[in-house]
């Protein structure tokens, strides 16, 4: 997950509000040129709809990563953006499509993507397209938004495990599924799952909390999809004991009674990266030992990793066209930050026999396994 609810956070700290001195009023396909630091943060733009209308957004990187998330006129994020990978993530165009139900003014959010390379740079945002929604895109859009509602209420009970809302929202036949074939279970032995859930954290005085990135939901007719990451928090008695990461798919279903949850799919990624850690000091000769250009799996990527001036750096691709480099502060011996974000680890693994032979980049999505190759 790349994303995380700090940027509402970041804007409300730091004064990015509603008044018109703070945005600019997009034109249809009249754009609008802007000037950003990685440091800032960020730009609002507004969009005015007459309700039903469909809009599209784009911007078009020039040389710094950025995300583009639209807010409808309650408030509340409609969609999220930050797919360009052209120049590893600072070129390329972010191209958000909103349906807009509501009449009013829609809030376009631009902020920076934290990472260790950022550089001040340009970019560019435009109004594309503007058109009335069809009678199935309205169905569909409000599809959409009432699945919206009801992911915000099933993430809400399931922090609480609030048996009796989450079991009003699962379908009759509903099911659950995972990585393999074990993970598969029934609407039953679902709700059996979460009542134990329940009585093992009231013993242990455990309390769980988690935050949401890259929501997104899609319905045609009476099926809904939707996909997001999600970061978990397990405390008990007011320390924290655990902190993993994942991948959730779900299946919506209409019935005559509404919305209803039909599959749950969820992919565990695993630990995720520390949020802070103390810098320490590494032998030179142990840096020396992890230089070298790493293999990932089932990725034809390579990561290049070297020393100057006594300090490991890291980067992405080949002699062609290499990402910059990035220098890691080492928090072991073995394991440093700061390469893809600057909370992300990379830990080198060493055989039997002492040699260096692969690397493990752990960040907010699967761990990412490399084979030293040179």
């Amino acid at each position: 997950m790349r994303r995380t609810a700090q940027l509402a956070t970041m804007f409300a700290l730091l004064g990015i509000g509603h008044t018109a001195a703070q945005q600019a009023q997009l034109q249809l396909n009249t754009p609008v040129e802007r000037a950003l630091d990685p440091k800032d943060a960020g730009h609002e733009f507004a969009v005015t709809t007459k309700g039903n209308q469909a809009f599209t957004i784009t911007v078009q990187q020039q040389g710094i990563d950025i995300v583009v998330a639209v807010l409808g006129p309650d408030g509340k994020k409609v969609v999220e953006v930050d797919n360009a990978s052209e120049q590893y993530g600072m070129g390329g165009s972010e191209i958000a499509h909103v349906a807009g139900l509501s009449p009013g003014e829609y809030r376009v959010r631009v902020t920076p993507f934290v990472r260790d390379d950022a550089k001040a740079a340009k970019y560019t945002i435009a109004l594309t397209e503007v058109r009335d929604l069809t009678p199935v895109e309205r169905a569909n859009a409000q599809g959409e938004k009432d699945i919206n509602e009801l992911e915000d209420q099933w993430e809400r009970a399931r922090d609480k495990l609030d048996i009796k809302t989450l079991t009003g929202i699962l379908g009759p036949d509903a099911f659950a599924m995972g990585p393999n074939a074990g993970a598969i279970r029934t609407r039953a032995q679902l709700v059996a799952g979460l009542e134990q859930e329940l009585q093992n954290r009231e013993k242990r005085g455990s309390v769980r909390e988690h935050t949401i990135a890259e929501r997104s939901i899609k319905v045609a007719g009476n099926v809904g999809v939707s996909t997001l990451r999600y970061v978990i928090t397990n405390t008990i008695k007011g320390s924290v004991s655990s902190r993993s990461s994942g991948q959730v798919v779900h299946v919506w279903a209409k019935t005559d009674t509404g919305w209803k949850l039909a599959g749950d799919y969820n992919f565990p990624f695993g630990r995720v990266a520390r949020p802070q850690a103390e810098t320490v000091k590494v032998d030179p000769n142990a840096l020396s030992s992890y230089t070298g250009t790493y293999k990932q799996d089932n990725n034809p990527g390579t990561i290049i990793v070297t020393v100057e001036n006594g300090i490991l750096q890291a980067q992405f691709g080949g002699d062609s066209d290499p990402s910059p480099k990035v220098a890691l502060k080492p928090i072991s011996d073995t394991t440093f930050t700061g390469f893809g974000g600057p909370t992300d680890e990379i830990t080198f693994v060493r055989s039997a026999n002492g040699e260096v032979r692969d690397c493990i980049l752990i960040g907010d999505g699967p761990a990412i396994r490399a084979s030293r190759v040179k």
